[in-house]
C-alpha cells in the first residue's frame, strides 16, 4: 500500500514538472535603453543618439505619422553603416514635416516591435 502511494506521488510530481516545463514562457529579450533627441529643419528630421545602448543595424525603423520610413531614406553619420551608437545621428529627408508630425523610433525584435522613443517635431 505504501509502495503504491509513493509510486503515485512520484508520477504526479513528474507530470507536474513536465507541465511546468511545457507551459513556461521564454525570457523576454532585452530592449535597448536609449536617449534620443529629435530635431527638424525645413524638410529634414535629425535624430540624435544622446546615450544609452547601441542599436544594432537593421534592428530599428523610423515611423513618421504612422508611415514606416525605408532604410534607404535614412542617412546615418558619421558612419553610413553599422550599428547606431551614442554620438551618431540619423537624418531623414521628409517633405511635409510639421510641428504636429508624430515620430517614433521602433526596435525590431523578431516578430515584435517595441517603441524606443517618440516625439513631435515641435
Amino acid at each position: 500500500m505504501i509502495g503504491m502511494l509513493l509510486l503515485v506521488s512520484v508520477i504526479a510530481c513528474g507530470i507536474g514538472m513536465i507541465a511546468v516545463i511545457f507551459s513556461s514562457q521564454t525570457l523576454p529579450q532585452q530592449i535597448p535603453a536609449v536617449n534620443l533627441r529629435f530635431s527638424s529643419a525645413e524638410n529634414y528630421l535629425t535624430i540624435y543618439h544622446m546615450g544609452g545602448d547601441t542599436i544594432p543595424e537593421g534592428k530599428y525603423l523610423v515611423r513618421i505619422n504612422n508611415k514606416d520610413i525605408s532604410s534607404g531614406q535614412l542617412i546615418k553619420s558619421p558612419t553610413s553603416s553599422g550599428n547606431w551608437a551614442p554620438g551618431e545621428t540619423v537624418t531623414i529627408a521628409q517633405p511635409g514635416l510639421s510641428p504636429s508630425s508624430y515620430i517614433q523610433v521602433i526596435y525590431l525584435n523578431g516578430d515584435t516591435q517595441q517603441v524606443l522613443a517618440t516625439n513631435s517635431t515641435a
